[in-house]
């Protein structure tokens, strides 16, 4: 029964992995373009996420995370 029950908590641990949004971050003061968009590499940019977001595959949702700040730069949505 006790590993009956470690394989379905596995299988329902391994799915919620795979439903995890991928997610950039922006943060238009530290942040850089050159950046990985992570929370530690965050870029400076929404323009420069939404390129990055459309690169993805798959049917992941996709977050893009704001950080305080201004962002000024024209957006262009595709």
């Amino acid at each position: 029964m006790s590993k009956l029950f470690i394989g379905l908590f596995s299988v329902s641990l391994f799915s919620l992995m795979n439903i995890q949004a991928q997610t950039l971050f922006v943060e238009p003061v530290k942040g850089k373009d050159t950046g990985t968009g992570t929370e530690h590499d965050p870029l400076s940019s929404l323009g420069r996420a939404v390129a990055i977001a459309n690169t993805f595959t798959g049917k992941d949702p996709i977050k893009i995370k704001l950080y305080r700040g201004s962002i000024c730069s024209p957006i262009s949505w595709s």
